[in-house]
């Protein structure tokens, strides 16, 4: 059995959220972006995690979902 790469979750959460922000559709920015402010200023909400955890999740896995252009920051 091969060992399984770990991401740090905060550091790997942020990168997600910046390929959301990047390229998803113009809701799922919105969301990415006050998603990464409020960890930003309460890295411990749970609840915000889980949030923007499920949101990179859809993104990355829903086949159907929308992808806008990537834009500049």
């Amino acid at each position: 059995m091969s060992p399984r790469l770990v991401r740090e979750v905060g550091d790997s959460l942020s990168v997600d959220l910046d390929q959301v922000i990047a390229r998803g559709a113009p809701a799922q920015r919105a969301e990415a972006l006050r998603l990464r402010a409020v960890l930003e200023a309460t890295p411990d909400d749970a609840e915000a995690a889980l949030t923007a955890r499920q949101l990179v999740d859809a993104y990355l896995n829903d086949p159907y979902l929308e992808r806008g252009s990537p834009t500049s920051s």
